[in-house]
């Protein structure tokens, strides 16, 4: 089959769903599928894809003109052409006004399509901003996800919040691709010691890994950290992530508010490759206080390195989290996290040995081989469907 997939952008701090693509894509054209990314900015797009060969090609077609509202003549044709020899055409996103476009293209050349909202109809992200959003769905969100011949989602809980938004018989749950090649054998920690060199040895280490932004909520972290210190069970904190610098310096003065010293937090920023993979194994806890997380990413990975993990119900994958017998659901305060943190800490042993079986779960559950061929036969089914 080939496979058309429409993203606006292709940059990697976009988070969860540039990853669930990038990795999907890949897949995709290892099991003998050609696939093509449509984006309206590749520029950061994986370089090595830039030649197709057995790669995934990518096709920039510029943003839209007329306030967002229309492709240009060159961008209609080069999207025209790889139109029509597609057999499915897969959406991801919600609020990108040129994905309805490229829908739209494909609906005149009767191709089917697939739509991926990546967390973004559930119940917290429709809170921010209510109104603008359910008045675009009323003007032309909702008639293009009813139009779908499929809308994917990640986790039965991203069904079960978003489903009000499309006809529920047109939803279908498999979980993002995880490439877990990397996992299998990971690398030592020692690699990234020189990076945590700052910290006092004998106190366990919590980390923190993710985009530095007020959903993510590290603020219930440093404080849940402060409750341990006050009550004679330090920890320390170890943040890897980058954010909007304003928000960065806002919690650099909460942690220094909160009288945590440089022995018991250390801010990394980004951390990728062999480096993430080692820091994760040079950890005990991964702590996630977020607001809102649809696949989550980050967690999965964690538990994939043998690390306990804890995290809120706000998490789409919590019950999958759950089951892998790795992971502890907590309400987002610092009391909750102080208390989930603390338990862990208390035998580490235990914990590494309940990290490990997590690690293996999770494993099973995530394995590529089985869930790229939920890709290809949900493919498969809507290429065998044509709308008027």
């Amino acid at each position: 089959m080939k496979i058309l997939h429409f993203v606006e952008s292709l940059d990697a701090t976009f988070g969860g769903p540039v990853r669930a693509i990038v990795d999907l894509a890949a897949a995709l054209v290892e099991i003998g599928h050609t696939v093509t990314i449509v984006t309206t900015d590749s520029s950061s797009g994986p370089a090595e894809w830039s030649d197709a060969g057995d790669r995934p090609k990518v096709l920039s077609i510029g943003k839209p003109g007329l306030f967002g509202l229309a492709l240009s003549p060159s961008a209609r044709e080069a999207l025209s052409k790889e139109m029509q020899s597609a057999d499915v055409v897969h959406a991801h996103g919600v609020w990108c006004y040129a994905s309805i476009l490229v829908c739209r293209l494909a609906a005149r050349f009767r191709k089917p399509f697939v739509i991926s909202p990546h967390g973004m109809l559930d119940e917290w992200p429709m809170r921010q901003k209510s109104l603008k959003k359910r008045v675009y769905l009323a003007l032309v969100g909702s008639r293009w996800l009813s139009g779908a011949s499929q809308v994917h989602l990640a986790a039965s809980l991203e069904f079960e919040q978003a489903r009000r938004w499309f006809p529920g018989d047109l939803g279908i749950v498999v979980p993002n691709l995880l490439d877990t090649a990397p996992f299998q054998s990971l690398p030592e920690g020692g690699i990234i010691e020189p990076a945590l060199r700052q910290l006092d040895p004998r106190r366990g280490r919590v980390l923190f890994l993710s985009r530095l932004h007020p959903k993510k909520g590290l603020e219930i972290l440093l404080r849940a950290s402060a409750l341990l210190k006050a009550r004679q069970r330090p920890v320390s904190i170890i943040v890897a992530g980058e954010g909007a610098s304003d928000y960065v310096a806002a919690l650099a003065d909460l942690a220094r508010e909160l009288g945590l010293e440089d022995d018991e937090l250390i801010f990394l920023g980004a951390v990728a490759g062999d480096r993430k993979l080692a820091l994760f194994r040079s950890c005990d806890v991964f702590a996630l206080p977020t607001h809102h997380e649809n696949f989550g990413y980050v967690l999965v990975e964690a538990l994939a390195c043998g690390l306990c993990v804890v995290t809120t119900r706000a998490v789409a994958i919590a019950s999958e989290l759950q089951s892998t017998g790795a992971a502890v659901l907590a309400e987002a305060t610092p009391e909750q996290f102080a208390e989930a943190i603390d338990h862990l800490m208390a035998d580490r042993n235990a914990s590494r040995a309940r990290g490990e079986m997590g690690r293996q779960r999770t494993l099973e559950w995530l394995d590529a081989g089985r869930i790229i061929r939920q890709y290809e036969r949900m493919y498969s089914r809507c290429a065998g469907e044509v709308r008027d």
